[in-house]
């Protein structure tokens, strides 16, 4: 029996790869699939038998499994603070359901052993509005099992004291830890307290709004905090190409947004910060096109001891926007006797938004003009996937892998796909859409019929193997910017 293989179909698996520069923090552990649900396969081959010049399709039998209850959880981040002697201490962790099930968890804070000091009075809160301290109203999580559901989180915050009697540079070390009460699953953090004379900083970041969608606008206050009694030095900076020295409240915008506004606040300035620009290099009068900025930050010539600056600015969300936006603001200034940069960070401000699918189309052209459901054998099909998913950094063009996998046979290959532009979340097969290159990058496919899937945690696309003749990809050389951090994959929603 001969198979006409032109019957197979292909389809197209999204899934993201990453040579991104993101971390585990901003985009933590998925939930696993829901317990209960049921998974359904059966498999079918579709055949033309020459003799009799009729087509047939076979399928087995249909396999179920059921998915069992697993708890699982995540709780980031492990501090680290520098304080004055006497002060009160705000260090913000996130809890997180990782499982597949509803579970309720017992929170516990200790003092470690093995330190200089023990931290008085303390207590974890609710944090209640995300910004990263214990305000006044805001419940105590004492002997309370907070529960969560699969996938959601929840802010927390350890509150309590440095002593009185603690001696310059000691360091006192605290745990906290949380427990699913079903099969005892932990997680823990190890926050660590040093005493600091002269310079004590902390930076706090707060979000006008717990949820959003897509179109939606987004405010962001930072507020930084100078408890001791020196004050850091300024910053060799560039504004509007003059030298100036200055200490930045500084933040890189979220990725899938664009700046919508700036407050400049207080006798501060005001800076933005434009794609592809050296990073001290700002402007303090906003351009044209708000979507060429990719950071922003309020300077200051001095920041004295036992003061406060705060600023604020608007994002608007992207339309192709998905899953949770999770950012983090830096104060920056010079390290003491040198021009290096030094960095507090604040806690990390997460805004849930919903998932949206990748989705995908095809072209007949590489420009991106003709758009199809199905190509002959031997012409060339371009492929194009919107998945803001996969935009992990506003500031540079990322590269995603497309695996093309047969649905009947099992053959696959990939192919690279270059984004569009820096934070458009839109990748394609052809870089013509990119200022990366205009070289040709194709793949002859025979194909059908395609949808798009979410359900494997890359970004990629199938093809059969033909007999003849061969399909191939060329190969391209591109560049982007190295990743900054570890990533270990762009995990599809």
């Amino acid at each position: 029996m001969k198979l006409n293989l032109t019957f197979f179909r292909i389809f197209v698996l999204i899934f993201l790869t990453g040579i991104f520069t993101w971390s585990d923090s901003n985009h933590p552990a998925e939930a696993l699939t829901r317990a209960g649900t049921t998974i359904i396969n059966r498999a079918f081959a579709t055949y033309l038998d020459e003799g009799s010049g009729f087509s047939s399709t076979l399928q087995s039998n249909t396999v179920g499994a059921e998915v069992q209850p697993q708890e699982g959880l995540s709780l980031a981040p492990s501090q680290k603070v520098e304080v004055p002697v006497g002060a009160p201490i705000n260090l913000a962790h996130r809890l997180t359901n990782t499982g597949n099930v509803a579970s309720s968890y017992k929170i516990a804070v200790v003092n470690s052993t093995g330190d200089d000091y023990d931290v008085n009075s303390l207590t974890v809160i609710h944090d209640v509005n995300d910004n990263g301290i214990a305000d006044v109203g805001e419940p105590e999580i004492g002997v309370q099992t907070p529960s969560l559901e699969s996938g959601a989180s929840m802010s927390l915050v350890v509150k309590g004291f440095v002593p009185s009697n603690a001696a310059g540079r000691s360091t006192g070390k605290i745990e906290i830890s949380a427990t699913s009460l079903l099969q005892n699953e932990l997680a823990k953090n190890i926050d660590t307290i040093t005493v600091q004379g002269a310079l004590a900083l902390q930076v706090f970041k707060a979000a006008s709004v717990p949820s959003a969608e897509a179109g939606n606008t987004v405010s962001f206050t930072l507020t930084a905090m100078n408890r001791g009694a020196g004050a850091p030095a300024p910053l060799p900076v560039s504004i509007d190409g003059s030298p100036r020295e200055l200490v930045l409240l500084h933040d890189d915008l979220p990725a899938n947004t664009s700046l919508v506004s700036f407050k400049n606040a207080g006798t501060g300035l005001a800076l933005y910060h434009r794609l592809g620009d050296e990073p001290n290099s700002y402007f303090s009068r906003a351009p044209q096109d708000l979507n060429i900025i990719d950071a922003v930050a309020y300077g200051v010539p001095t920041f004295a001891g036992q003061t406060t600056i705060k600023t604020e600015f608007t994002v608007r969300l992207h339309q192709n926007i998905s899953g949770d936006l999770r950012n983090t603001a830096q104060l920056k200034f010079a390290k003491p006797g040198t021009t290096n940069v030094d960095s507090i960070d604040s806690n990390e401000v997460g805004v849930s938004v919903p998932v949206k699918a990748p989705s995908i189309r095809y072209f007949t052209s590489a420009a991106f003009t003709k758009e199809t459901e199905a190509t002959d054998f031997r012409w060339p099909l371009n492929i194009e996937a919107n998945s803001a998913w996969c935009n992990r950094d506003a500031r540079v063009i990322e590269k995603v892998t497309i695996k093309i996998v047969s649905m009947k046979t099992g053959d696959w290959y990939t192919i690279e796909a270059i984004e569009t532009g820096p934070n458009t979340g839109v990748f394609t097969s052809s870089p013509s859409r990119s200022s990366m290159t205009t070289r040709k990058y194709w793949a002859t496919l025979s194909s059908r019929r395609f949808r798009a899937m979410s359900s494997l945690p890359r970004l990629s696309a199938t093809a059969k193997k033909f007999p003849t003749p061969s399909w191939s990809i060329p190969s391209v050389s591109f560049t982007t910017a190295a990743p900054t951090s570890p990533s270990p994959e762009c995990a599809s929603p």
